[in-house]
């Protein structure tokens, strides 16, 4: 399946609507609308992603091995799809890359601890190849977790909404460092790119180990998978880096850390992925943890870092400071939970845990965000507490693993300041309320629904002397209604348009031809061109307004293939190449048969193009199906095009030579050689007497040998389609001539008779000479 590139309503169609609202001003009602649909767009631009996600980027902090940096593994759990997950470093060859495929509703934790030194951002302040990316076939919930019974944290991945311009770093301002040694620890930040040349430029509120001054801009440059790690000069909290600032020409993603914060006697590590400046909102709930520091027992802590100055911060509905960029605001929190709302998009960072031991989160903003499916892992067997926070119609309407009974509603309290409209609740699984801590086991996948509306959970998970670990798995976007084309969207089939299913939320679509449909998901039957097009969706989602967005659908053409040459010869024992092209969008698939085997050819780049036969009987071949890239298919009955190699047998060689052979004398030699389907063009003889005759015809010619003996003579023939014959080899006896002499009789030989065994022998007169003289 393929789905098209969404194309969310964006200035060109604002300018469209606009200049229909010019061109219909003589209408007054149709006025009113497209000023209202103008109203509507620039009140609610929405982002489409949510944390579980198919794709996520991620930076790992380096983390002080004196205290505890290891180990460090990628926590993955599916939904309702199973998943082929990758997990790769692009910009580094080095990294050994990770590939398995996990069930549906399935957990699984991979141990990267083997790669750390090519995990971690170190050096600070240099440009590294340590960004990593993990890819899925389906959404899944992933987190990093660094450490595990002295100093953990868990850094949950946010996918798409992580992916930003513009970031400013949140952090807490109150804990020092612990100077271990001899590496110390850190606050810091840590970006990754996730395109090339990326240009970014980096602010900071503090100096930083190689003197970038405060306030004064400085320039990196970043290609895809690259990564770049920025550390305090100093241990102290007041040298912290919060409120410094980036700016990228494409998108990044940014991990924040805290390493080993001293809260009395404990030190823990605390960090998240933050989501950029555009993904922050105005409105958060905090729930309180089980967080104890001896200057504010039983307390949280929480900061809020506005983006815009002059920023007015209020809890539980109170006025409790005005901040400017760069600047935050601490507050504790000592109830059940707490409403924070601010006059400019801000990041609140919570400060919680378990006892002394700490763990923070950047929270997200509950306006119109939220999940109605979370899938988690916890990490560990210790103590755990399951944070969730949804409006009041939905508290009864939450199901744990497909059991309704487990989350009810008596758990959940009023948030302050929310007029009731909001309620919260800390579920703490030490007190074995209907059994939930027997069924949200340690490494196992655990999801959570709500059949009604849209809700955020986040967990603490950890022991009063081990460290804990803090983080939100729902959904950081406000909702959207994110229009995709769901199926291949190809000449002649069903095409299916779909969005997201919000709970009570109302549907309408338009788009060619005056097509019109009220569900968010609809099909196009039969499709054809005319069915290209911009087809837009408008959604009134309860308490969120209206969504209004669009995706483009374009309808493609089937593949074709045509073979060069439908009929073709190739020799016995030879290979032939099957021309033929393609019509379509590169790459392409195409499966082909010889009548009883199939055989298929992957990644076709060129529409001309071949395949390798080599037939031992004349063979037709026919194609299965071809599909292209936009998973366009055509089927074996919509190409009748065959292509049949018709096999050439050899030709055979064979000569003849006259009956009389002798020594001196010309022999003549004659070709019976025969061809297959094509005639013969080429003769090869080699003679046996160092003579070697390449000729194109077959007519008879003369050799002369000298001397007399035997000559093995060859002969291979060619036809004109190129079919080469086997050699064939003879032998020919070469008799010497006749001389001229007599018999000597047997009673003149005597004693010289014994010299022969043969008195029929001829014999010249020299020869004759030679022997008879001594008897003579």
């Amino acid at each position: 399946m393929r789905v098209l590139t969404l194309h969310t309503i964006n200035i060109k169609n604002t300018l469209r609507l606009a200049i229909f609202f010019k061109n219909s001003r003589r209408d007054d009602r149709k006025c009113k609308k497209i000023l209202i649909l103008l109203i509507i767009f620039f009140c609610s631009v929405i982002n489409s992603f949510s944390q579980a996600d198919t794709s996520f980027w991620f930076a790992a902090p380096a983390i002080t091995p004196s205290h505890e940096n290891t180990p460090i593994v990628l926590r993955m759990a599916t939904y309702s799809q199973p998943a082929t997950i990758t997990i790769s470093q692009p910009a580094n060859p080095s990294f050994v890359p990770y590939s398995f495929y996990l069930n549906s509703n399935t957990a699984i934790t991979k141990d990267i601890t083997s790669q750390l030194n090519i995990v971690e951002n170190k050096p600070s302040e240099s440009i590294l190849k340590y960004g990593i990316k993990i890819k899925s076939t389906a959404n899944i919930s992933a987190y990093y977790e660094e450490g595990h019974s002295l100093n953990p944290e868990i850094f949950p991945l946010k996918g798409k909404i992580a992916e930003g311009l513009n970031f400013l770093i949140p952090s807490q301002t109150r804990f020092n460092n612990y100077p271990t040694s001899p590496i110390p620890a850190h606050n810091g930040f840590v970006i990754v790119a996730t395109e090339d040349s990326t240009n970014i430029t980096i602010t900071l509120t503090k100096a930083d180990p190689l003197g970038h001054l405060p306030g004064v801009p400085f320039q990196i440059t970043l290609n895809k998978g690259q990564s770049y790690a920025v550390v305090s000069a100093s241990n102290l909290s007041t040298q912290h880096l919060g409120g410094s600032t980036i700016q990228a020409t494409k998108p990044v993603c940014v991990t924040i850390y805290d390493d080993s914060i001293q809260v009395d006697n404990h030190w823990d590590l605390i960090g998240d992925q933050i989501v950029p400046e555009i993904n922050t909102g105005r409105e958060f709930i905090i729930v309180r943890g089980a967080f104890y520091y001896s200057q504010i027992s039983n307390q949280d802590l929480f900061y809020v870092w506005p983006t815009v100055d002059n920023t007015n911060i209020y809890v539980n509905g109170n006025l409790v400071s005005t901040v400017n960029r760069g600047q935050s605001y601490e507050g504790t929190l000592s109830g059940a939970s707490a409403y924070i709302t601010t006059s400019n998009p801000s990041y609140v960072l919570q400060l919680t845990g378990v006892s002394g031991e700490a763990a923070a989160t950047s929270l997200p903003s509950i306006k119109c965000t939220g999940s109605q499916t979370v899938s988690f892992v916890r990490s560990t067997p210790e103590l755990f507490y399951l944070n969730i926070l949804c409006k009041t119609p939905d508290i009864g309407n939450f199901s744990l693993n497909g059991n309704n009974n487990i989350i009810t509603s008596s758990m959940f309290q009023p948030v302050p300041g929310t007029n009731g409209i909001w309620q919260a609740a800390r579920i703490n699984m030490a007190d074995n309320l209907s059994n939930i801590d027997q069924l949200i086991q340690a490494g196992v996948a655990t999801s959570v629904t709500n059949s009604s509306g849209l809700f955020h959970l986040g967990f603490i998970n950890g022991g009063t002397g081990t460290g804990s670990r803090l983080g939100y798995f729902s959904n950081y976007a406000t909702v959207k209604t994110s229009p995709t084309v769901a199926s291949a969207s190809c000449f002649g089939s069903n095409i299916k348009l779909t969005s997201t299913l919000v709970s009570g939320a109302s549907y309408s679509w338009s788009g060619p031809n005056g097509f019109t449909c009220s569900s968010n998901d609809t099909t196009i039957y039969n499709a054809n061109f005319s069915n290209t097009g911009t087809y837009y969706l408008t959604a009134n989602i309860n308490g969120c307004g209206t969504s209004f967005d669009s995706v483009v659908l374009t309808v493609h053409p089937l593949p074709t293939i045509n073979f060069v040459k439908p009929v073709d010869t190739v020799c016995y024992k030879n290979s032939k190449n099957i021309n033929f092209t393609l019509t379509g969008t590169a790459p392409w698939n195409l499966i082909y048969t010889d009548g009883v085997n199939n055989d298929t050819l992957s990644a076709i780049t060129k529409s001309a193009s071949f395949f390798l036969a080599k037939p031992t009987a004349t063979t037709v071949y026919s194609i299965n199906n071809i599909t292209d890239s936009n998973t366009c298919t055509t089927t074996a009955i919509v190409v009748p095009q065959k292509d049949t190699l018709v096999v050439n047998q050899l030709p055979v060689a064979n000569f003849g030579y006259s009956t009389i052979h002798c020594e001196k004398n010309a022999v003549t030699f004659y070709d019976s050689s025969k061809a297959n389907l094509d005639s013969l063009v080429n003769w090869y003889w080699i003679m046996g007497n160092d003579s070697i005759r390449n000729v194109a015809n077959k007519n008879p010619f003369t050799e002369t040998y000298s001397p007399w003996g035997n000559y093995t003579v060859k002969l291979a023939v060619q036809s004109s389609m190129g079919c080469k014959s086997d050699t064939i080899t003879k032998t020919i006896t070469i008799h010497p001539l006749p001389t001229v002499g007599f018999i000597l009789p047997e009673v003149c030989l005597n004693d010289a008779s014994a010299l022969f065994t043969d008195t029929t022998k001829m014999i010249d007169g020299s020869q004759l000479k030679s022997l008879l003289t001594p008897s003579v």
